[in-house]
């Protein structure tokens, strides 16, 4: 009796969105996982359970790419050490990796090195004469002419 006179509703039980494309199959596998558990005496997951486990799974992610940011930081210094990157490579990756592991699940794309790739030597400067002798328009991502002293 106090059961039925304490029974909370929920008033908007009936204007609750249903889930539709593969949040709603996600859904339908989850409940039929419950049934199947029910059925044969096991734990029924709870929304507490799920919660857990996609933030576990986040701070496993997290975890495995510091330590994979780590891991090339280290490379970086090995390959200064024995000469294979100048100095300003050295320094410019060693930035791009500190400043990505400060954000959160993020990882480094060629796109933030772009900024810092520059291709010096005669092969751009062959390249830019070509092109100037030919009548064409030098393209944007053309390193600027080299300076004759």
């Amino acid at each position: 009796m106090v059961d039925e006179y304490t029974r909370i509703y929920n008033p908007y039980a009936k204007y609750e969105k249903k889930p539709k494309g593969k949040a709603a199959a996600r859904k339908r596998s989850m409940e039929a996982l419950d049934e199947k558990l029910t059925r044969i005496g096991g734990k029924r997951r709870s929304r507490r359970s799920e919660d857990m486990q996609i933030e576990e799974y986040r701070n496993l992610m997290e975890e495995s790419r510091k330590k994979m940011l780590e891991a090339l930081n280290v490379s970086f210094h090995r390959q200064f050490e024995e000469g294979i990157l100048t100095e300003t490579a050295y320094h410019i990756l060693v930035g791009v990796v500190n400043t990505t592991a400060d954000k959160e699940l993020h990882m480094i794309h060629s796109s933030h090195l772009k900024k810092y790739w520059h291709i010096h030597g005669v092969f751009p400067w062959i390249r830019l004469n070509i092109i100037k002798k030919l009548g064409l328009d030098a393209p944007p991502d053309l390193p600027p002419e080299p300076k004759t002293g």
